[in-house]
Formats: C-alpha cells, sequence, structure tokens
C-alpha cells in the first residue's frame, strides 16, 4: 500500500492518509465531532470546512447526514474492544472500519482515549 504523507501534527512529524482515515473514524464514532471540528482537531485548522472529513466518513459508509445515529455511537466505550467487533462482522464495511479503529490506536499511541 502506498503511503501520502500530510501535515504534521502534534502527534507525529509526518502522517499517511490512513492514519489521517484512522483519527478522523474515531472522532465522529467516538468522541462525536462535527466534520469540521474533526479537522480543527486533526489539522489545526478548517481549511477544507469540513468537507474532507465528511468525504472520509461517507467513503467507509458512516453517514454524516443530520439526525443521524452514527455520531458519538460508540461514546465512552473500548477502541480496542469496538474495533474487535467490527473486524468479525461479516459485513466488510464493518470489517474495515474496525482495521482502521485499530490503526487508530497505533497512529495515536500517546492519545488518552
Amino acid at each position: 500500500m502506498k503511503e501520502y504523507v500530510l501535515f504534521p501534527t502534534q502527534h507525529c512529524s509526518e502522517r499517511s492518509i490512513d492514519d489521517l482515515a484512522a483519527g478522523i473514524l474515531y472522532l465522529y464514532l467516538f468522541e462525536g465531532l462535527g466534520v469540521k471540528g474533526i479537522e480543527d482537531e486533526l489539522l489545526g485548522k478548517q481549511e477544507f470546512r469540513g468537507y474532507l472529513a465528511k468525504t472520509v466518513l461517507n467513503y467507509f459508509g458512516v453517514d454524516t447526514s443530520p439526525g443521524n445515529e452514527n455520531k458519538k455511537m460508540y461514546y465512552g466505550m473500548n477502541v480496542y474492544d469496538v474495533a474487535s467487533t467490527l473486524l468479525r462482522s461479516e459485513e466488510k464495511s464493518r470489517s474495515i472500519v474496525g482495521q482502521y479503529l485499530l490503526r487508530y490506536l497505533e497512529a495515536y499511541p500517546q492519545s488518552s482515549r
């Protein structure tokens, strides 16, 4: 898999698009941040006006429409436990989200979340 290096952040000096996607999934599903808030948290700016985060979430099949039940769906739950459950899912899109949540734990190890 080709790695694309993106913006350095407080968490690491360089980051791949996959690490960014993992962070976006975590912040939306666990923390309940909106798409603009996610970009501000991960990139330190809202240059993309939420479209980057929304595009990534929609790519993974996560509905971001107003009133959906995905936002903050796993709040207060253990990331590893949720990822492990999703990995066992027969639905491929859920399994892929589980893989990215595990990647989140690797990409942001100092995170207290």
